[in-house]
């Protein structure tokens, strides 16, 4: 969920953000209007994305992916 990606503890989010009940389009334009509200950089790797925050997360990205049988 893109506002599991917002840093709450800053004081745009505190004074603009905070309560208001958004769908996913909106809170995608809250983070395109204010990126410094990232918690950390994201990375990719083909079809895969990790927010590394600690950035050691950057490392399950290396990790090999298991897909269930089906």
């Amino acid at each position: 969920r893109p506002k599991d990606l917002l840093n709450r503890a800053d004081p745009y989010y505190q004074q603009h953000v905070r309560g208001r009940d958004l769908n996913m389009e909106g809170w995608l334009d809250v983070l395109a209007r204010n990126p410094r509200l990232l918690k950390g950089p994201i990375a990719l790797l083909g079809d895969r994305a990790v927010l590394c925050e600690p950035p050691s997360l950057i490392y399950q990205l290396t990790k090999p992916v298991v897909r269930p049988v089906e």
